[in-house]
């Protein structure tokens, strides 16, 4: 086989599993093994949002844990973004004023 053959399969192979990835199977595999795909990651909290909680919360993740198990357990369908949003603005509501 040619690089040529090879590289086509290659691409070939790449485009189906995109593809496939858009099913509903393809979107449950992706789930099983944490894939990122366009919709997973529109609902994952940003980097600097978990940095940030883990960051008011005295770096305890069993602490932002606990919160953004709080937050879910008043709308499950809550998206991780949104709860840790709203974990963050519990935990900052808690601090004491350094004022």
């Amino acid at each position: 086989m040619t690089f040529e053959n090879w590289a086509f399969a290659l691409l070939a192979a790449a485009a189906a599993g995109a593809i496939y990835l858009t099913t509903p199977g393809g979107k449950r595999l992706a789930e099983r093994f944490d894939l990122p795909t366009p919709a997973r990651r529109k609902d994952r909290a940003p980097s600097e949002d978990q940095e940030y909680l883990l960051r008011i919360c005295d770096n305890d993740p069993r602490r932002v844990a606990r919160l953004i198990d709080e937050a879910r357990q008043h709308n499950p369908g809550m998206t991780e973004a949104e709860a840790y949003r709203k974990a963050i603005r519990k935990a900052m509501r808690a601090r004491p004023n350094s004022n």
